[in-house]
């Protein structure tokens, strides 16, 4: 079978006792949802060689399966804990690479995405026997630019990991990695937590380059006192921001210009924040988790997101204990159809305006405009 397109795999085998074919040679490198794929099944095949990167839902994948081999994916980097709870429950299956996987053709080390980017982890290196483990099972490790085999081997080069830096920011250690607005991250592919539950944290991040992090889940929940600014940062890299903003309780910057075209998580993103600034402009149709995304949030804005292209599945209680909303603001419609983006709302012949009462120089100085817009409601309006 070609699953090239696939975006969901969610309980596509559970419960079927029998099946156990090979599927190690499927594409799944599209797919986000990988939850109780083989619950309760017959499976038990090694799948090592598939690229799950872009999931965001691995929950009860294997759950009380047949499964009992080691499957050589990078957990600590590309798999978040947050996204794999009972995996393997119930089964003799888990993740690693075994010292006898070094001698199987299928075998592959842990890759860094800050050593090699264009290697992909599904991809199979040619090994020279430099790369192959002399004992033991493979270790993941966070390599700093210092430890890049590119790099200078001068003390003066090193940078420290931003997982090392937190850990001594914590402390109210800066001796290491010296002011927090000037921390070196481009290397950073983690921030999962980083400053969760640091009440009084609020410092300038403008600067750094994030455009290499793929997990930013929790990275500020709870920190109540944040609003530092990060509408320049480069997210096009970002998989989750699961909770990512959760409970700030003063946080509210313009986030959208962020490209998040890649994100599968939003799950409880702005939950209890007081984020409310429109983001309609986000690409969000990778998404296989919204539920809770404003949540009891201060977030009072209509969203110009098709819902054709969301699952009602993954939205539930999306907006609860807020005043946000699915819809295309008209304001918001008439700047995209200026800009000459006329995806976003639809076709502006079937725009639903009965409830607008200032329409005034909507369509001034846009010297080509001549739709047919005959069928549009204007009742409310007041001005024109």
């Amino acid at each position: 079978w070609d699953t090239s397109s696939l975006l969901s795999m969610k309980g596509m085998f559970d419960t079927a006792k029998a099946f156990n074919q090979d599927l190690s040679e499927w594409d799944v490198s599209r797919c986000t949802s990988f939850a109780s794929l083989f619950q309760n099944s017959g499976f038990n095949i090694d799948i090592s060689d598939w690229d799950v990167y872009k999931s965001s839902n691995m929950q009860k994948m294997f759950f009380k399966s047949d499964f009992d081999l080691s499957l050589c994916w990078d957990a600590n980097r590309l798999i978040p804990a947050s996204i794999r709870e009972d995996m393997f429950t119930g089964t003799q299956g888990k993740l690693g690479c075994s010292t006898q996987d070094s001698s199987s053709p299928s075998f592959k080390p842990s890759q860094d995405p800050s050593f090699s980017p264009s290697l992909k982890p599904s991809l199979k290196p040619s090994l020279k026997p430099s790369l192959k483990p002399s004992q033991g099972p493979m270790v993941s490790v966070d390599m700093s630019p210092s430890m890049n085999p590119s790099s200078s081997s001068q003390p003066s080069s090193f940078i420290p990991s931003f997982s090392t830096c937190i850990e001594k920011y914590r402390d109210g250690d800066y001796s290491i990695c010296g002011p927090i607005e000037e921390w070196d991250v481009k290397a950073s592919t983690n921030m999962n937590s980083g400053f969760k539950n640091m009440d009084s944290f609020n410092a300038n991040l403008s600067e750094w380059d994030t455009s290499r992090v793929t997990d930013m889940f929790r990275m500020f929940e709870n920190a109540k006192a944040f609003n530092g600014d990060v509408s320049t940062w480069d997210t096009s890299s970002l998989l989750t921001m699961k909770e990512m903003f959760d409970t700030t309780a003063v946080f509210n910057q313009d986030l959208s210009g962020w490209d998040v075209s890649q994100c599968t998580s939003f799950y409880a993103l702005f939950k209890s924040s007081a984020f409310n600034i429109n983001i309609s402009g986000w690409d969000v149709y990778q998404a296989s988790q919204m539920q809770y995304m404003f949540y009891n949030s201060d977030f009072n804005q209509k969203l110009c997101w098709s819902t054709d292209r969301i699952d009602p599945t993954i939205r539930s209680y999306m907006f609860v204990g807020s005043r946000g909303k699915f819809g295309c603001d008209f304001s918001f419609c008439i700047e995209e159809y200026r800009g000459g983006d006329h995806s976003i709302c639809g076709p502006i012949e079937q725009w639903v305006v009965s409830d607008i009462i200032d329409m005034s120089e909507v369509f001034r100085d846009m010297d080509t405009f001549n739709s047919d817009i005959s069928e549009w409601s204007t009742s409310q309006a007041t001005d024109m």
